[in-house]
């Protein structure tokens, strides 16, 4: 199996590619005794991601209850786990358009979960998160059709993660 990343699924700049690859070995080459661990446990990269997924309970629960901290710290658990499951795939060389396309799924329902948790205990007004959720979705379709095109965009502005450090703002500084 060829495990060249141009060959899966992706949503990244054609100048972003060099320093994401380049990044996702230097990630690997980090986390590779703990891979070592998760490959003898049995863990698959998908069982990651969606333990990673399930983490996120534990952040709604905590914003819901008002202890940022706490919640930040479940964010941050999900964040570990969603960095393991690309170096789990390329460890066991099954890299793949179906675990690219459920990493990004289960990176898009976090973004999801974030989103709708920061709108109920209210740090987010529903028109403006609901029109960032739509043009956000629609930009990562269009970049994905894009680079299958052979037409990579130039530039992406990434902004999810600005969702994912409102929780830290709020704990630092209050709203």
């Amino acid at each position: 199996m060829n495990n060249k990343p141009d060959d899966f699924l992706n949503y990244f700049s054609e100048k972003e590619k060099e320093k994401v690859y380049a990044l996702a070995d230097f990630r690997t080459k980090l986390v590779k005794p703990l891979v070592v661990l998760l490959d003898k446990l049995k863990f698959t990269p998908n069982i990651l991601s969606l333990f990673g997924l399930l983490v996120l309970t534990g952040f709604f629960y905590f914003m819901t209850k008002d202890q940022v901290f706490i919640a930040s710290l479940y964010l941050l658990g999900h964040i570990l786990f969603d960095g393991l499951d690309g170096p789990l795939a390329r460890y066991k060389k099954i890299s793949s358009n179906a675990g690219a396309l459920t990493d990004m799924a289960v990176d898009h329902s976090v973004m999801l979960v974030v989103a709708f948790t920061l709108l109920y205990v209210g740090y987010a007004s529903s028109l403006w998160l609901s029109f960032y959720m739509v043009f956000y979705t629609i930009m990562i379709g269009f970049v994905i059709i894009l680079n299958k095109m052979k037409h990579s965009p130039k530039v992406i502005i990434r902004t999810k993660y600005f969702l994912f450090f409102i929780p830290v703002f709020e704990m630092l500084f209050g709203f």
